[in-house]
């Protein structure tokens, strides 16, 4: 290898490298934002934590990932005869296929903090019946923990589609389209979540299996 060419390589593993920080750096910054929002407007600090924490450990994974990332492509290059164009595609979907699995590990905890939020609320002799819309399900008395705890899931949900419709647009579910706010009973948002889930798994399969350069 040329001189020429080490300059040029080190030059884009540098790029590489501050793209990286910058994204890190966005990532802490919404994450200590969404910590600021959980102390100042919300009470349940462990479930509306979980916005902050993703953040900050998706910044670590990003940033192990990509050390690791070019430590193993130089040594699969070493030891092989796979191009940069193969290797960089197979980077490309193991990071599709980590973000997928991202989101699938964010939807189950939502389908149980679902079934959580439904049996805290028949504990209390209350009955949720539309757990995405906050103006229907009316109280018997004024129990305004499970109004909040209704309120953190709603903001959790919501989150989680908003997010993985900026990252995957083309994806779909009946989650997805079932949007929100929703209507919808408790049986179909249950229905859509498990649904939705399975649809993300086989997405994550496909996003490893097919290769870009086909």
């Amino acid at each position: 290898m040329g001189l020429g060419q080490k300059v040029g390589r080190a030059l884009d593993w540098g790029k590489r490298i501050q793209f990286v920080y910058q994204v890190v750096g966005y990532l802490l910054t919404l994450s200590a934002t969404a910590a600021v929002r959980a102390m100042i407007y919300n009470t349940h600090i462990p479930t509306v934590w979980r916005i902050p924490i993703y953040l900050f450990a998706a910044a670590l994974t990003l940033l192990f990932v990509a050390v690791v990332g070019e430590w193993l492509g130089k040594r699969i290059r070493r030891t092989s005869n796979i191009t940069r164009t193969e290797l960089a595609d197979i980077e490309q979907r193991a990071g599709h296929t980590a973000l997928l699995l991202y989101f699938l590990a964010r939807a189950t905890d939502l389908l149980r903090d679902l079934e959580a939020l439904w049996h805290q609320w028949d504990d209390a002799g209350e009955k949720l019946i539309h757990p995405l819309d906050g103006r229907i399900d009316q109280l018997k008395g004024d129990n305004w923990d499970l109004v909040s705890k209704k309120r953190d899931f709603m903001v959790l949900y919501s989150h989680h589609l908003m997010t993985l419709k900026v990252e995957f647009p083309n994806f779909s579910s009946a989650a997805i389209s079932g949007g929100y706010p929703s209507q919808r009973e408790y049986s179909q948002v249950r229905y859509d979540l498990i649904q939705h889930m399975e649809e993300l798994k086989v997405t994550a399969d496909n996003a490893w299996n097919t290769s870009t350069l086909a």
